[in-house]
């Protein structure tokens, strides 16, 4: 049986509020700047799709 330390716990909970927090971090980014797409790796596809967009946009 394996013993559960305290340590153990601790670790646990902080990665827990860790990714938490980042993810409460890019909601709030999210509002602030009323853009859902921050980074192209939030969602590729429609960053794809703003990126020909804005392309075609100024070659008009």
């Amino acid at each position: 049986m394996m013993r559960i330390t305290d340590i153990m716990k601790n670790t646990n909970v902080l990665g827990h509020l860790q990714r938490h927090q980042t993810a409460l971090d890019k909601v709030q980014n999210q509002l602030a700047t009323g853009q859902k797409i921050q980074l192209p790796s939030d969602d590729p596809s429609a960053a794809a799709n703003q990126m020909y967009f804005r392309t075609r946009l100024q070659e008009l």
